[in-house]
């Protein structure tokens, strides 16, 4: 995975490649920002995971999530802001992200 040092750097190079829409969660489901649809939990990955720290204050500040709904032929952008992480994780972005270092775990075993 790719290191990033600020969030701009990071939403920069994810915008690069491909990845702009804006996504929230919402119960289960993702709210695709700028179609106005709710994409249900079987219908997208996430395929990147950043955690953006704020050095000034020795924290993490924000997670960035690189979002692909296929069936809708998108990619995107999820935040969870310092606030959501100190509460948890919403379940259904915690185990997107089980099913993510799953697969880099794999990978890196073979």
């Amino acid at each position: 995975m790719r290191q990033y040092t600020t969030a701009a750097a990071a939403i920069t190079d994810l915008h690069e490649r491909g990845f702009t829409s804006d996504f929230q969660v919402c119960g289960t489901d993702l709210f695709w920002v700028q179609q106005k649809i709710f994409i249900r939990t079987a219908a997208f990955d996430v395929v990147e995971y950043h955690r953006l720290w704020n050095p000034a204050a020795q924290q993490q500040d924000m997670v960035l999530l690189g979002i692909i709904a296929i069936d809708y032929n998108i990619r995107g952008i999820l935040f969870i802001d310092n606030a959501t992480i100190a509460s948890n994780y919403p379940p259904v972005i915690s185990h997107k992200i089980n099913e993510l270092n799953q697969k880099v775990l794999y990978r890196n075993s073979i």
